[in-house]
């Protein structure tokens, strides 16, 4: 069966318990598609072309990857337009987009004490959410100068971390902090401003 090539939005969500489901090579090579949004126990395993050029928002919920690179991969494919990705549920998660504007990643509680390694190399980030995390490792020094917006929810014993990434996101103009990230803010004396 061949989708139609004018698909702009696909939203697929896995019912529980049921078996594993690859999404179909072909949602890779959409032209048209804008919005693809996948949640439960879909296996994404992007190893061959992705070309996605009207890509817009990403949204992957538990979603299991085949291959370490699949990730990454979906997102070089997202050459042009892509403005929003959320992930759910990821160990690792690598990207980079010049037109990347806003990033949520929420964490696994099934994964705690696990470390979360994460590269995001995207200039032009404006919105930033980080959720349920025990362990975090951002990788790269470079600021996001233009991010907009913050929201953090990172645990007590992930303070360097935590710091180092603060120290990225200096010119948010809107943080939303909970209450763990706060605490190590406050026992760290982070932020300060000039007269």
């Amino acid at each position: 069966m061949e989708l139609a090539c004018d698909l702009e939005e696909i939203d697929i969500h896995v019912e529980l318990p049921s078996p594993m489901r690859e999404v179909p090579k072909s949602f890779y090579t959409l032209n048209n598609l804008k919005v693809l949004k996948l949640a439960s126990v879909m296996i994404m395993d992007a190893q061959g072309s992705v070309f996605l050029p009207r890509m817009k928002t990403l949204k992957l919920s538990g979603v299991k990857t085949m291959e370490g690179e699949s990730f990454s991969r979906l997102i070089d494919g997202c050459p042009a337009h892509l403005e929003e990705c959320c992930c759910f549920s990821r160990p690792k998660i690598t990207t980079s987009s010049q037109f990347l504007k806003s990033m949520t990643i929420v964490g696994n509680h099934d994964l705690q004490n696990t470390v979360h390694p994460i590269v995001i190399q995207a200039p032009n980030l404006e919105h930033l959410q980080l959720w349920n995390f025990e362990e975090l490792e951002i990788v790269g020094n470079s600021p996001w100068s233009g991010l907009e917006s913050a929201r953090l929810d990172v645990s007590y014993q992930n303070h360097a971390s935590l710091i180092a990434l603060l120290a990225r996101i200096s010119n948010a103009k809107q943080m939303w902090l909970s209450s763990q990230t706060l605490v190590i803010i406050q026992n760290y004396s982070f932020f300060s401003c000039s007269p």
